[in-house]
């Protein structure tokens, strides 16, 4: 594991082209900053990759970029707060370069509205080219027997990856004592499963996802796994990624990255141990999937 230089950001996405890397990540307040890199080691700030204009859905909160090349365009979905609802929406914007500029799909409006809050979106694109997209239906609004409670859904996309296209799937909802460890926020009950990211090895679906408080440092990295890409996900009995693991505070909001033959864990940890907050630094490990676990080193 080695933490990059990198800091003030939050939920970090890489992707490879052309041979160089770019790293997106909650990182600004009026969109998203790129940073491109040779090594994965030393990264540019290459400025705004998309940034809030006249045909952003968002006014706030924007969060959680992801990035893929498709159809040989780069698309990006992440969070923001709608102008007209008040709520948090997932947005898809689109660009020729990885370095953007990334514009809005659809003018003054998110990628798609169910009538609740919705983050963390993130797209999968499986073995038979069926696509899917993973979000976290968000605490914010979602409240279960008096407590805020952030869910896990899965829903086909259509194959441009810019609509829905059929009916949300609720996957996870936590439930085990290790994902309840932040109960209590600003003096109400709060629970957390979000940053969803799906893998694919071995015929074995890996759904990876966080829990807890982000600012908390019992947040974590969990995964749960399944024979089908949306249905009968079963928990791990404990985080594969806490503070214990690696003596650093609330690691989590994960993707993996496959670099040639090798699988890399990204994810973010709070840059003060001692002042847990939203301001985070860029960490990378090495993953090894086996059966059903997985080996981070």
């Amino acid at each position: 594991m080695y933490k990059t230089d990198i800091t003030k950001i939050g939920d970090p996405f890489i992707i490879k082209h052309n041979n160089k890397y770019y790293l997106y990540a909650t990182s600004d307040k009026e969109g998203f900053i790129v940073w491109e890199s040779d090594d994965l080691i030393n990264f540019e700030n290459k400025g705004h990759c998309y940034k809030m204009n006249e045909n952003s859905f968002g006014y706030e909160c924007f969060w959680a970029p992801e990035v893929v090349f498709h159809n040989n365009r780069f698309i990006m979905h992440y969070t923001a707060k709608s102008a007209d609802l008040n709520s948090l929406r997932i947005g898809v914007a689109v660009s020729a370069s990885p370095l953007g500029p990334f514009k809005d799909v659809y003018r003054n409006k998110p990628m798609f509205d169910l009538g609740y809050a919705c983050i963390d979106a993130s797209v999968f694109v499986d073995d038979d080219k069926k696509c899917y997209i993973y979000y976290s239906k968000d605490c914010s609004e979602n409240v279960i027997d008096g407590v805020h409670t952030s869910q896990i859904y899965a829903c086909p996309l259509r194959d441009d990856l810019l609509a829905l296209d059929g009916e949300p799937t609720l996957l996870l909802t936590p439930t085990l004592e290790y994902e309840r460890k932040s109960l209590v926020f600003d003096n109400e009950p709060f629970v957390w499963n979000e940053g969803p990211y799906m893998v694919k090895q071995h015929n074995i679906y890996y759904l990876f996802y966080s829990c807890n408080f982000y600012a908390d440092p019992d947040y974590s990295v969990c995964l749960a796994t399944s024979k089908y890409p949306n249905r009968d996900f079963e928990k791990l009995n404990e985080p594969i990624l806490c503070s214990k693991h690696i003596n650093l505070s609330g690691p989590g909001h994960n993707m993996v990255f496959k670099d040639g033959k090798n699988f890399l864990l990204v994810y973010h940890v709070h840059t003060s141990q001692s002042n847990p907050s939203g301001d985070r630094t860029v960490c990378i490990s090495n993953i090894k999937f086996k059966d059903s676990n997985v080996t981070i080193e």
